[in-house]
Protein backbone atom coordinates (compact mmCIF):
# COMPACT_ATOMS: atom_id res chain seq x y z
CA UNK A 1 0.00 0.00 0.00
CA UNK A 2 1.37 3.42 -0.95
CA UNK A 3 1.82 6.00 1.75
CA UNK A 4 2.41 9.72 1.58
CA UNK A 5 4.75 11.59 3.90
CA UNK A 6 4.76 15.39 3.95
CA UNK A 7 8.16 16.81 4.89
CA UNK A 8 8.30 20.29 6.38
CA UNK A 9 11.66 22.06 6.57
CA UNK A 10 11.65 24.72 9.28
CA UNK A 11 13.54 26.86 11.75
CA UNK A 12 11.72 29.12 14.24
CA UNK A 13 8.38 28.92 12.43
CA UNK A 14 6.05 28.66 15.43
CA UNK A 15 3.74 31.32 13.98
CA UNK A 16 3.09 29.18 10.88
CA UNK A 17 3.56 25.63 12.13
CA UNK A 18 -0.01 24.94 13.28
CA UNK A 19 -1.60 26.00 9.97
CA UNK A 20 1.06 24.26 7.91
CA UNK A 21 0.66 20.91 9.70
CA UNK A 22 -3.12 21.23 9.65
CA UNK A 23 -3.01 21.66 5.88
CA UNK A 24 -1.01 18.42 5.57
CA UNK A 25 -3.41 16.18 7.48
CA UNK A 26 -4.33 14.36 4.25
CA UNK A 27 -0.93 12.61 4.44
CA UNK A 28 -0.18 9.37 6.26
CA UNK A 29 2.69 11.09 8.10
CA UNK A 30 4.00 14.60 8.69
CA UNK A 31 7.75 14.85 9.25
CA UNK A 32 9.32 18.08 10.48
CA UNK A 33 13.02 18.48 9.73
CA UNK A 34 13.97 21.12 12.27
CA UNK A 35 17.04 23.30 11.78
CA UNK A 36 17.68 24.14 15.44
CA UNK A 37 14.55 26.08 16.36
CA UNK A 38 14.69 28.03 19.61
CA UNK A 39 10.99 28.88 19.67
CA UNK A 40 8.01 26.51 20.03
CA UNK A 41 8.21 25.06 16.50
CA UNK A 42 9.13 21.56 17.69
CA UNK A 43 6.68 21.57 20.60
CA UNK A 44 3.80 22.55 18.30
CA UNK A 45 4.73 19.97 15.67
CA UNK A 46 4.95 17.16 18.21
CA UNK A 47 1.65 18.17 19.84
CA UNK A 48 -0.01 17.85 16.42
CA UNK A 49 1.38 14.37 15.85
CA UNK A 50 4.28 15.20 13.55
CA UNK A 51 7.49 13.21 13.74
CA UNK A 52 10.46 15.52 14.36
CA UNK A 53 14.04 15.06 13.21
CA UNK A 54 16.72 17.57 14.14
CA UNK A 55 19.12 18.35 11.31
CA UNK A 56 21.21 21.45 10.65
CA UNK A 57 20.66 22.74 7.13
CA UNK A 58 23.78 24.66 6.27
CA UNK A 59 22.82 27.40 3.87
CA UNK A 60 20.24 25.67 1.72
CA UNK A 61 17.23 23.42 2.23
CA UNK A 62 18.63 20.80 -0.15
CA UNK A 63 21.02 19.85 2.65
CA UNK A 64 18.06 17.90 4.04
CA UNK A 65 17.59 15.75 0.94
CA UNK A 66 19.53 12.77 2.38
CA UNK A 67 17.08 12.70 5.29
CA UNK A 68 14.25 11.97 2.90
CA UNK A 69 15.21 8.30 3.08
CA UNK A 70 14.44 8.09 6.80
CA UNK A 71 12.74 4.93 7.84
CA UNK A 72 13.50 1.31 7.01
CA UNK A 73 12.53 1.50 3.33
CA UNK A 74 12.47 5.20 2.60
CA UNK A 75 9.09 6.60 1.53
CA UNK A 76 6.54 5.46 -1.02
CA UNK A 77 5.70 9.08 -1.85
CA UNK A 78 6.61 12.40 -0.31
CA UNK A 79 5.72 16.04 -0.59
CA UNK A 80 7.94 18.84 0.66
CA UNK A 81 6.47 22.00 2.21
CA UNK A 82 8.10 25.10 3.62
CA UNK A 83 6.63 26.27 6.90
CA UNK A 84 7.04 29.95 6.09
CA UNK A 85 4.19 29.87 3.58
CA UNK A 86 1.72 32.15 5.25
CA UNK A 87 -1.33 30.26 4.09
CA UNK A 88 -0.54 26.63 3.39
CA UNK A 89 -4.24 25.79 3.11
CA UNK A 90 -4.81 28.19 0.22
CA UNK A 91 -1.65 27.19 -1.58
CA UNK A 92 -2.26 23.45 -1.44
CA UNK A 93 -6.00 22.92 -1.28
CA UNK A 94 -6.30 22.51 -5.06
CA UNK A 95 -4.01 19.45 -4.92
Amino acid sequence: MATLTVIILAKNEEQHMKDCIASAQFANEVLLIDDGSTDKTVEIAESMGARVVHHAMIGHNNDALPLMKLGPNGFSSLMRMNAFLQNCNEKYKRY
